[in-house]
Order: C-alpha cells, then sequence, then structure tokens
C-alpha cells in the first residue's frame, strides 16, 4: 500500500491536479473518495475543503501547498522552471486560474451544469448567462498565452499547466463548452496535447463521482 493518501471527490479539479502532479512525478498514492466537509476532511482541513493530503506522518491541504511539497520532496521530471523569471511566470497563471478562472468556471458554470442535477437541483441560470462571457474571457487569454508555444511556461509541463487542464477538461461536458471553446486553436491544441498525456487518462473521473 502506497504511504501517501490523497483525500477528496475525484471529480474535483483540485483533487485532480493533486493527482496529475503525482503521476507526472512518478509517484504512488492511494485515492481515498471524501466528500467536502465530511470528518474525514476536517481531520486535516479545519476548512473541510479537498483535497487533503498524507504522506506517512505529514498532512497538508490546499492545492498549492500539497503541489510544491510533492514537488520538492520527490524526484522526477521537474515540474517548476528553473529559471527565476519563468517560475515567477508558473505561478502568476497558478493564482490566475485561482483567483480568476475557477470561481466563474467551476462555481458559476461546471458546479451549475454537471453537480447541481446530481443533487436534485436546478442550476442556477442567472448565475450561468453571468459566468459565460467571463469565462469566455479567461480562455481568450489562454489562448492569447498559448500562441506559437506547447506549454504555458517553458518547454515543459508546469503546475501552471496542471492546474488549469482539469477544470477545463468539463467544458465540453456542458451546453455552453462548444461556444465557448470556439476559435481558440492554440487552447485546443494545448488540450490535446494534456489530454494525451498519462497523467491526464489515469485520472479521469465519473462525473457521477
Amino acid at each position: 500500500m502506497s504511504d501517501i493518501t490523497v483525500y477528496g471527490i475525484p471529480f474535483s479539479p483540485f483533487v485532480r491536479t493533486v493527482r496529475m502532479v503525482l503521476e507526472e512525478k512518478g509517484v504512488g498514492y492511494q485515492l481515498v473518495p471524501s466528500m467536502p466537509h465530511s470528518d474525514e476532511i476536517y481531520a486535516i482541513n479545519p476548512f473541510g475543503k479537498v483535497p487533503a493530503f498524507q504522506h506517512d506522518e505529514i498532512t497538508m491541504y490546499e492545492t498549492v501547498a500539497i503541489s510544491t511539497y510533492v514537488e520538492g520532496v520527490f524526484d522526477g521530471p521537474s515540474l517548476v522552471p528553473s529559471d527565476n523569471l519563468a517560475r515567477a511566470h508558473m505561478h502568476k497563471w497558478v493564482s490566475i486560474f485561482n483567483d480568476s478562472v475557477a470561481p466563474v468556471m467551476g462555481g458559476g458554470l461546471i458546479v451549475q451544469r454537471l453537480m447541481m442535477p446530481k443533487m436534485g437541483k436546478e442550476p442556477d441560470e442567472v448565475r450561468i448567462a453571468e459566468a459565460i462571457p467571463k469565462a469566455r474571457h479567461c480562455l481568450e487569454v489562454y489562448d492569447g498565452a498559448l500562441a506559437g508555444k506547447d506549454w504555458l511556461v517553458g518547454d515543459a509541463i508546469s503546475l501552471a499547466d496542471l492546474f488549469a487542464i482539469p477544470m477545463f477538461a468539463y467544458l465540453p461536458m456542458i451546453p455552453e463548452g462548444d461556444e465557448l471553446l470556439k476559435g481558440l486553436p492554440n487552447l485546443m491544441r494545448w488540450y490535446d496535447a494534456n489530454a494525451a498525456r498519462e497523467s491526464f487518462k489515469n485520472t479521469v473521473a465519473d462525473v457521477d463521482m
């Protein structure tokens, strides 16, 4: 049994980011499906959010912290550029995702379209309508940044890519997805390259959780 455990619902993009980081580093782990705000999660994270993480006697929460820990402790391909400027740009993209992308695409679209019906609730159409132009703006920014580039930062996959791709993977599953992704060739090329990686294939989650 692996001495590394990831706690959280597989559907969560943030849980998937941690799993993809571990996969990219070649680190074995076990996934324990756990709902946010469950006793299991509160035992590690006092805010009740997923993912939570345990490595031997060390516990950790927050996706940035977990990813940074994994990057620093384990061997395998580096997911953080060695160049200071490139590293700063990587942190910029992680911040952009957490502060500007996730609230719009996660709470405004993915949760409303995919999760609410699973919980027997109606999607908030007003919230969805408000989120669509904001989500499109985010996607256009990413598309522009990827012009002539394979990855957001440097010449290899980094945390910048691994934070974004799990959320973007849900866009084709919602009715608005095709229109949101229309005319963004750089983003789609980047998405296809990520989707072909073993770390992506090994962490696909059932929408039904």
